[in-house]
């Protein structure tokens, strides 16, 4: 794939734009294309993967066309009546039932049940044919059993059965509906009505007795009280109870004041006329109404207010406007009787005193009154729990009741509606039957077409899939174009081939020359400022050593003072490949600066190398990055070109410092290396604020490697000159046999254009 496309600029570590190519066009945000998702997931792999679609296209039309029977099918008709005539009650059987569909679907569950479809295959027209009742063949006749209900008809039900013998297909259908009939069709015969009668007998005698019984335990429950009107009745025992604790607090507060405390006083500090006589039984309201005209007309005025809300009550809801006010006049009333009432009682359990004397009550009178009030408090507590326990039970069994009652007036009902309308069902069914007059006489159904056809679907997509999801589990990095999942902002900057030693071909490995000069063009074109270069991958092996010594030489061939910096001070590649060993190196001398550079010369004529020392990797934990821009300051005054060949960014500590620091990044990506760490390298970059040129994909396959734009205009351009090609040298540089073939592509370049000229 080209590196180029739209141009476009981005930003780089200092927030400057810099004019680049991006891989993504303006159509990014538009819905991915399908054909050409699946052209990646398939790449590579058209050949096998059409090769398995055509055998099992091949396969499944011989299968789908193979397998399949042509069948008949019988067709049987039972046809449900909606509604049944009524002589005198309006049932479910005379009118059209609400659930008359799900009572029509239930008929066809039935149909297909297992038991009928045993007693069907147990038949004698059935074992005629010679089909054996045995479990496969049970499992064989279900699946050729249809029972459907009509769409646009509910009452009618369409009992079909398809077989490869006709005969066949009209004995089942008959069968079938037969055995239905003589295990279901009966459900409202004589016999079973006998039976729900017998049932609904013994449940009705059994509510009765329960009925009677929790009427006897209503009785019990109200006999020990005055009135029937429990609700009244414990309001009242209640109201009193709260007003004679509030006159023993009033008390006690005068006993405390008269330095008296209350809580210690006995039973024995009262008069023994006040013990004997306590408690007293208070009246009721409508005792009190007997001597009292006020409670009287109180009592009076809330049964006149009780027939008002009774009236209404069928007219206006509770939240009407009067409704309410009917409502709070009857509050008051209540209120009214119950201060009434108090207020009766409380006078009569005060201390008799002359209205003539003034004098205060005794001590003896205060503690009198005081045990007074206290036990009439105590006694009306008492009997407002009790009413209140009493009126809990009564609502319990007053809730049976009705529920009982209500279960026995259903039970009466039922057993009336069965006596009457039996008369009817017995004379006229519900369900009519249409049974088949003879068998089919041609096939309804030959699936070989359609299963052949699916067969041919089905063989032919299912490798097709396979090899697509293949493709969308293989993460890895197979073609140039895909280096565009890594960002938008991420250039491509070269695509270069897999060479392999002698075996190269030159017109590939004058294209990946041409290649690596128009990556070095390019950059500087990008940017004339940028002197240091540093090289990177996201693991070890992509080829980035290979990269570095080829960039070195295309800048000694433009020209430039270039100096080749080994700064991978675990793997030193270029040190061990260049034949360059020593015990100092870079780190030593980034460390203990001020010494002479311990550059090296190489194979390739007018390239340095500040290699990396054997120990130099002891070292590594002590370099900073300001030790390493001071370096590069030094450097930058005495070479054009800085290449450095760093290790991986995702695994060494000398390639954060490097990328961080020189002018421009280079990423090379290897053929199969996984996407994810591609985009983690690319992602820790820029975290480190690297100035990242974009990325190299390396070991390309030919046919890719010559799909992209460079490499295809080289070739075409070395194809049709007559000069010898670039890279099929007249010599070999001396000492340049240990590189790679790329670099050695590269020297053979230089050395055979520096002695022609």
């Amino acid at each position: 794939m080209s590196s180029g496309g739209p141009m476009t600029v981005y930003s780089d570590a200092d927030g400057a734009t810099v004019p680049g190519y991006r891989l993504r066009t303006q159509e990014e945000h538009r819905p991915p294309n399908i054909l050409l998702v699946a052209h990646r997931h398939l790449r590579g792999r058209y050949f096998i993967t059409i090769l398995l679609s055509v055998i099992g296209a091949l396969g499944g039309a011989m299968a789908g066309y193979l397998l399949p029977q042509p069948k008949f099918r019988a067709e049987g008709l039972i046809r449900v009546q909606p509604v049944m005539p009524r002589l005198l009650y309006q049932s479910e059987e005379s009118t059209l039932q609400p659930m008359f569909a799900s009572f029509v679907n239930t008929q066809a569950s039935l149909l297909k049940h297992s038991r009928v479809q045993r007693k069907a295959m147990s038949s004698a027209a059935w074992r005629e044919l010679g089909r054996p009742q045995d479990a496969i063949n049970e499992e064989k006749f279900s699946g050729q059993l249809r029972v459907r209900t009509g769409r646009d008809t509910p009452e009618l039900i369409f009992v079909e059965f398809s077989d490869e013998n006709a005969r066949a297909a009209h004995v089942a259908v008959q069968e079938v509906i037969r055995a239905y009939q003589e295990l279901f069709g009966g459900a409202e015969s004589k016999s079973v009505r006998e039976m729900q009668v017998n049932l609904l007998t013994t449940r009705k005698q059994t509510l009765e007795a329960q009925l009677r019984d929790l009427e006897n335990r209503l009785r019990a429950a109200t006999a020990e009280f005055e009135t029937s009107d429990l609700t009244r009745l414990g309001d009242h025992y209640l109201t009193q109870s709260l007003a004679f604790d509030s006159r023993v607090a009033e008390l006690s507060i005068k006993l405390t004041e008269m330095g008296i405390d209350p809580a210690a006083l006995t039973s024995a500090a009262a008069s023994p006329e006040v013990v004997q006589s306590a408690p007293v039984q208070p009246p009721t309201p409508e005792q009190q109404a007997a001597s009292d005209p006020t409670m009287a007309k109180l009592l009076n005025d809330r049964d006149v207010l009780r027939r008002e809300i009774d009236r209404i009550k069928g007219h206006y809801k509770d939240d009407h406007r009067v409704m309410q006010r009917v409502l709070k006049e009857y509050q008051a009333v209540e209120a009214a009787i119950a201060d009434r009432s108090l207020e009766w009682t409380l006078t009569a359990a005060a201390p008799m005193q002359d209205p003539g004397v003034p004098a205060a009550p005794s001590r003896q009178e205060l503690i009198n009154s005081y045990f007074r009030l206290k036990f009439q408090a105590e006694m009306y507590g008492a009997r407002a729990k009790a009413v209140e326990k009493a009126r809990g039970q009564m609502n319990d069994i007053a809730r049976e009741v009705k529920s009982t009652q209500e279960l026995l007036d259903e039970v009466n009902r039922r057993l009336d509606q069965i006596g009457v309308e039996s008369k009817v069902q017995d004379r006229l069914g519900r369900i009519e039957v249409i049974l088949p007059e003879s068998p089919p006489a041609t096939p309804n159904d030959d699936p070989r077409l359609k299963f052949t056809a699916m067969g041919i679907l089905l063989g032919g997509g299912v490798p097709l899939l396979f090899m697509f999801l293949i493709g969308m589990l293989d993460s890895r990095f197979r073609y140039s174009d895909q280096t565009s999942d890594v960002g938008p902002s991420t250039s491509l900057l070269g695509v270069l081939p897999n060479l392999r030693g002698s075996n190269t071909d030159p017109e590939q490995a004058a294209a990946a020359v041409h290649t690596i000069h128009h990556i070095r063009t390019r950059l500087k074109l990008r940017d004339p400022s940028i002197r240091v270069y540093a090289i990177t991958s996201p693991v070890s092996g992509d080829g980035k050593t290979t990269l570095a010594l080829s960039m070195a030489i295309s800048h000694i061939a433009a020209g430039a003072r270039t100096l080749l910096v080994d700064f991978d001070l675990v793997g030193r590649g270029l040190t061990r490949n260049l034949g360059v060993e020593c015990n100092d190196g870079i780190a030593r001398h980034i460390l203990f600066p001020g010494g002479e550079l311990p550059t090296r010369p190489t194979p390739v004529s007018g390239l340095m190398l500040l290699p990396a020392g054997r120990d130099d990797s002891l070292l590594l934990n002590r370099i900073t990055p300001e030790m390493f821009r001071t370096l590069l300051t030094d450097l930058k005054g005495t070479y054009d070109a800085i290449i450095i060949d760093t290790g991986p960014i995702l695994g060494s500590i000398e390639a954060n410092i490097c990328t961080s620091i020189a002018d421009t990044v280079i990423l090379v990506v290897g053929r199969g290396m996984r996407a994810n760490r591609v985009k983690e390298a690319v992602d820790h970059l820029r975290q480190l604020g690297a100035r990242l040129a974009g990325v190299v994909f390396n070991r390309a396959h030919p046919a890719d490697f010559y799909r992209s734009s460079i490499a295809s205009v080289s070739a075409q351009s070395m194809r049709s000159a007559d000069q010898p090609r670039a890279g099929a040298a007249k010599g070999t540089p001396p000492g340049s046999d240990a590189l790679d073939p790329l670099a050695l592509s590269m020297a053979r370049e230089l050395y055979n254009t520096s002695h022609e000229s």
